[in-house]
Parts: C-alpha cells; sequence; structure tokens
C-alpha cells in the first residue's frame, strides 16, 4: 500500500499512455469483429457492436471529504478534496493507496464540490474506469460507476435532525450525457493492476 501526498489517477500509476495500451487491444478486437459481422452482413451483431462501450475499470475510491478547493494547472481546471480518501483493486477490494487529498475527474469533481455545499462533509464510493472514445483528444474519457449514493456524515444528519431539518438528498456523479453507458454491457477488460511506484 501507497501513502499518497495526493491520490489521482495518475499517481495510481494510470498514465494517458498505459490507459491508452489497455484500451488500444480492446477496440482493434471490436474493431475487427465489425468487420467480420459486416462480411456476413450479421446484422444482429453489428448492432450489438454499435452499442459496445469499450472500456478498462482502473480503481475504486472511496473517501470523507471535508473541503473542496478550485485550482488550475497546465492540464486544466481542477478541484482539490481534502479529507481521507483511499483508492482500492476492484476485483480484490486491497487497498492500493491512501491519502488525505484527492484530485477526480472533472464532471465528478464539480458535482461532488456542488453536494459539499450541503454538508460540512460527504462520503462516497466510486469505481473509475476508461472509455475509449475517437472523438477525445486523450483517445478515452473517464466514467464512474457509483458504488455507494453520496450522503452527507451521519453527525451532520443528526445536527439536522436537533434542528428539525431533514437531511438534504445527494445526488450521484453522473457522466456527461456523451458518456452515459448504452446497453448491452461492454466489453471490459481485467481490471488493471496499478504501476507501483509512480505517486507524486
Amino acid at each position: 500500500m501507497q501513502l499518497l501526498k495526493k491520490l489521482t489517477i495518475s499517481t495510481l500509476g494510470f498514465s494517458k499512455g498505459q490507459i491508452n495500451a489497455l484500451l488500444r487491444p480492446l477496440a482493434e478486437a471490436a474493431e475487427k469483429a465489425m468487420v467480420e459481422a459486416k462480411a456476413k452482413n450479421d446484422q444482429a451483431a453489428i448492432i450489438a457492436l454499435e452499442a459496445q462501450r469499450i472500456r478498462v475499470t482502473l480503481a475504486n475510491i472511496v473517501g470523507s471529504s471535508s473541503a473542496a478547493q478550485p485550482g488550475q494547472s497546465a492540464n486544466g481546471d481542477y478541484i482539490k478534496f481534502a479529507g481521507d480518501f483511499a483508492a482500492t483493486n476492484p476485483e480484490t477490494g486491497e487497498i492500493i493507496a491512501t491519502s488525505g487529498v484527492c484530485i477526480l475527474p472533472q464532471f465528478i469533481a464539480i458535482q461532488m464540490a456542488e453536494a459539499l455545499k450541503e454538508s460540512e462533509s460527504i462520503e462516497f464510493a466510486l469505481q473509475v474506469y476508461a472509455e475509449f472514445s475517437e472523438k477525445a483528444v486523450t483517445g478515452y474519457v473517464f466514467g464512474v460507476k457509483t458504488l455507494q449514493e453520496p450522503k452527507i456524515t451521519d453527525r451532520m444528519s443528526k445536527l439536522l435532525a436537533l434542528a428539525g431539518k431533514a437531511a438534504p438528498k445527494l445526488e450521484a456523479p453522473k457522466a456527461p450525457a456523451d458518456e452515459t453507458p448504452a446497453p448491452p454491457p461492454p466489453a471490459e477488460a481485467p481490471a488493471a493492476q496499478p504501476a507501483k511506484g509512480k505517486g507524486k
């Protein structure tokens, strides 16, 4: 287990090159299958392949955050969360890394920051994956599967109850419309093993 200064997809060992290396064989296999389906005029297979989303699971990230601070870098805007966070292996549940700082993909982070406005602290559990995309400059987009609905802490719930107010319901993070998975279930590679010793 690594103790990281900040927990991000990059510090977990998943660089742009590595993610593309994981997705490329799956994309090539899907392209080959499409060529074969079209050669056989197999309409059912063609429809299924067109709806298929190609993705690899990167990590499960769980945490409790009490603060969100926006910032900018050469890679664009980001939101830095402070609290207690852990990344686990999606297959085994083994803790890969822990940190007191976490930076999530931006579309998720914005929603989590909005949730924090409803409470002094929130808890969340997400599975982060990378999905092949020809339209994206990087060759992929990030997405999430919610493992637990984001919720405010029990302490805040009790305080709100004392004040005669019900705890607000927080919406789960959602990917942009063009990243929403479509049936049938996507072809997915086994959970990738993060490279070790790449924490920054």
